[in-house]
């Protein structure tokens, strides 16, 4: 039996905006483009020490932005204890995507108290910026949220920081990401590896997904070979009423 409450926390934005980078990257390690790059759907759990009398525990889902992976976040979402809303730097449509698409399904989905953490992934290619951080800043104030600004495939990733924060803010509702921030970067702490099940997860809601997925495309079919059924009738009957 677990001593811990075990906090649910949704990553969420486009592909390709490195959200299973920060997934991955709980100890700021440094990391290849190749190993992190995921159009699957991924799950772990984390404990983080956050003082030496308390520990909090996270179970981290990394949801893919593209293709039918888009509607499987409601379902997670409805359970979540916080969201880290990730766009990319570079990508202004991700960005757009993250303010319209993304936040709507918390909004739609999500218990009134949900955490939201907005975060600026890539922020290491400055040359090729395109979004401005004083935008995502903005967004988040009006929306109730903290900002991070994050370059996940480097050793001072600065993911640490997001995590502890968001910690922090699970452990006490009246946390201020705003006014504390700085404090708590720089506290000593030790995030941990719970369990990792990525493959049999993955199997599982992969298989769950398609099963799912398979199932509403075989009452399609149903659906419209009784249509085509009914017309056809319909026709027959015309015809011999004609004759």
């Amino acid at each position: 039996m677990s001593l811990f409450q075990v906090f649910n926390v949704v990553f969420l934005g486009e592909s390709e905006v490195g959200k299973t980078c920060i997934f991955k990257n709980i100890n700021n390690e440094k990391l290849s483009k190749d190993s992190i790059q995921s159009s699957t759907f991924n799950i772990r759990e984390i404990e983080i020490k956050i003082s030496p009398e308390k520990t909090i525990r996270m179970k981290l889902f990394d949801i893919p932005g593209s293709g039918d992976f888009r509607f499987l976040a409601d379902c997670y979402l409805k359970e979540a204890n916080a969201v880290y809303l990730v766009y990319d730097v570079t990508k202004k449509e991700s960005f757009n995507e993250m303010k319209q698409f993304w936040y709507e399904k918390v909004k739609n989905n999500c218990k009134e108290d949900i955490i939201i953490a907005v975060v600026a992934n890539k922020s290491d290619l400055s040359d090729e910026r395109v979004v401005r951080d004083k935008d995502g800043i903005a967004f988040a104030k009006e929306n109730n949220a903290f900002f991070a600004s994050t370059t996940a495939l480097n050793e001072n990733s600065s993911i640490q920081g997001l995590y502890l924060n968001l910690a922090k803010k699970l452990d006490d509702p009246n946390f201020d990401f705003w006014k504390d921030f700085k404090e708590i970067k720089s506290h000593n702490f030790i995030i941990r590896e719970i369990q990792e099940d990525n493959m049999a997860h993955e199997s599982n809601t992969n298989s769950r997904f398609d099963r799912d997925h398979e199932r509403e495309q075989n009452e399609n079919e149903r659906h419209e070979a009784s249509e085509i059924k009914s017309e056809t009738e319909k026709s027959e009957g015309k015809a011999s009423f004609c004759c």
